[in-house]
């Protein structure tokens, strides 16, 4: 039985070896795998300094976003006021509609 698992560990190491000493291989050196590793930890970064700036910017927009709500609900409250004060002074005063007495 440990002979057999022995003679199926050998062609293994053997595949493995061969595979170490292909020529193909020997293109990727240390200055090879030097320049992935940088290329790989500038993509790194760039993915997190994206996430940095957005989180702030999403915030930002959301914040000017009900700010923008707000002044609208207000200006319509407004001229819905403007408009109501200027049909009762119109009442009051026996103006013509959408005109104002100074």
């Amino acid at each position: 039985m440990q002979d057999r698992s022995l003679a199926a560990r050998q062609p293994i190491r053997v595949r493995i070896d061969q595979l170490r000493r292909s020529p193909g291989l020997n293109v990727i050196g240390i200055p090879e795998l030097i320049g992935l590793a940088a290329a790989a930890l500038i993509a790194l970064i760039t993915i997190l300094a994206y996430f940095y700036f957005l989180v702030p910017a999403h915030s930002r927009l959301t914040s000017a976003q009900l700010e923008r709500d707000r002044l609208q609900a207000q200006l319509r409250a407004s001229q819905a006021n403007l408009e109501k004060d200027t049909q009762n002074g119109c009442r009051q005063n026996q103006c013509e509609p959408g005109r104002l007495r100074k």
